[in-house]
């Protein structure tokens, strides 16, 4: 081989060899850049569903405090129907309640007018009496004081409490913001505030978040119960065991950060938050190949840039070896002697 096509050859060469460098920077950073993304974009959703619970949580506190407080409720101690004597359902509302439990019921229409995410408001007190807002059907024998809200708001150290997952009178999960009503001068107990989120009312507001590229978020209480889910309600209340997801049991040690798993065969990653009031995991799952879709749209259009490049480079190389022949030029004697024949 010639010098020259050495040269040539060396030439191409070095072109094929640049761009394959420049292809795998591009893709590492498009990698990187993807990965980031999703974090970023999952980030988010993590603080504005935290940001919901936080606002909620805290309107919770607020406004049963301030029922609390209220002259109705402290002077409404002992003046409460009780209901552990009768046998059957018993609907209550507003057009069974006495004077004391109507100003009580006055209080907290005005606080759950204020808060339109508040399921029921109810107050139960340490002699059995109980009423709601706005309405409930009480079972037989009902008793507040055995109800997990009473029971766990009255044995905590502090003013308030928020209740694991239960069923309502109604039958419907929820959990309970539990405030102690206290008389403010003596500080002993009159009786337990409790106000509702119904856990359907976060289901809804989960679907509000659309599956984006196939990605989807999961709210997980402490024990592995998925209290919502944005795929719907299909997975609603399962509980995260050996048969249903337990790839994910490791996000229920992490408060915040990544974890890689394989999800059904599928390669994923999932971005952990945590909601700091009740300890519930936000967890947000995507697969891999939807995470490095946009790198795969760059692989794409820099092997079909490579590939052109790289055929001019050898065409290009193929002139330089082999020059097409030329017709070898006259010579001056020749011409001359054309010229003595005419």
């Amino acid at each position: 081989m010639s010098f020259r096509n050495r040269l040539v050859l060396s030439f191409v060469m070095m072109i094929i060899l640049s761009l394959g460098i420049v292809t795998i920077l591009t893709l590492t950073y498009f990698n990187r850049s993807a990965l980031e993304n999703y974090k970023v974009e999952s980030e988010l959703k993590t603080q504005i569903i935290d940001g919901y619970f936080t606002a909620f949580f805290r309107s919770a506190l607020t406004s049963g405090q301030f029922i609390a407080q209220s002259s109705a409720a402290q002077s409404a101690t002992g003046k409460f129907t009780r209901y552990m004597d009768i046998t059957e359902r018993t609907p209550i509302d507003a057009s069974v309640y006495n004077s004391d439990e109507m100003a009580v019921y006055n209080v907290m229409m005005q606080a759950k007018a204020l808060n339109p995410d508040f399921g029921e408001i109810f107050f139960g007190q340490v002699d059995g009496g109980h009423m709601n807002a706005p309405s409930t059907i009480l079972p037989p024998k009902y008793d507040p004081r055995i109800r997990p809200w009473f029971k766990e708001t009255q044995q905590g150290l502090a003013p308030h409490s928020i209740t694991p997952i239960y069923l309502s009178n109604r039958g419907r999960p929820v959990v309970t913001i539990g405030t102690k009503v206290q008389n403010l001068q003596t500080h002993q107990l009159i009786g337990i505030l409790g106000i509702h989120l119904e856990l359907t009312t976060l289901q809804d507001y989960i679907m509000t978040f659309p599956e984006e590229d196939g990605a989807y978020i999961m709210i997980v209480d402490p024990a592995g119960t998925v209290v919502a889910d944005s795929r719907g309600s299909d997975y609603y209340l399962k509980e995260i065991n050996a048969e249903f997801m337990p790839e994910l049991k490791p996000a229920l040690a992490i408060k915040d950060g990544l974890l890689e798993l394989t999800l059904d065969g599928t390669d994923s990653l999932a971005v952990i938050g945590t909601i700091d009031e009740v300890d519930w995991r936000i967890i947000t799952i995507v697969s891999d190949a939807e995470i490095y879709a946009p790198t795969r749209n760059a692989l794409h259009q820099i092997l079909i840039a490579a590939a052109v490049l790289s055929i001019i480079a050898i065409a290009i190389a193929i002139l330089c070896c082999c020059p097409p022949e030329r017709s070898p030029p006259l010579r001056l004697a020749n011409l001359g002697n054309i010229g003595n024949k005419s």
